[in-house]
């Protein structure tokens, strides 16, 4: 019986570690958030995100490539360079009351005024010890 209850603990510590240090991408998202980018503005469809793993679907609605960098307590996301019409999808980690900063990394696009914030409702959702 005892060595039962070793297996089972063992088990249970195992998945418990396995999901922490597995993929985000392996969680369903917390909440979705429609980002726009266009000259010189990063539009976001609503706030507050839903605290936890977050999924941001970003599109270039611009003329010209764009990108989206997302920091926040727990690091920084970034897409890659969109070309007008492209979209990315891009993952990110948000504890509850936080504010985000999004901005586009292209030279001088930021400085434009091609930024934005982002808040995660307190009180809600998981925070994710996995690390990247």
């Amino acid at each position: 019986m005892r060595a039962v209850r070793l297996v089972a603990a063992a088990l249970l510590t195992a998945g418990c570690a396995g999901s922490a240090a597995g993929s985000s991408s392996d969680l369903p998202p917390t909440g979705v958030e429609r980002v726009g980018l266009t000259e010189w503005t990063v539009a976001t469809e609503h706030e507050p995100l839903v605290a936890g793993q977050d999924l941001l679907e970003v599109t270039n609605a611009g003329a010209t490539s764009h990108d989206v960098a997302v920091s926040g307590a727990d690091g920084m996301w970034k897409t890659q360079l969109l070309a007008p019409g492209e979209h990315a999808q891009l993952r990110i980690r948000t504890r509850p009351g936080e504010t985000l900063r999004l901005w586009c990394t292209v030279p001088g696009h930021d400085e434009a005024g091609m930024r934005t914030t982002l808040t995660a409702a307190a009180g809600v959702g998981v925070v994710s010890s996995e690390s990247r």
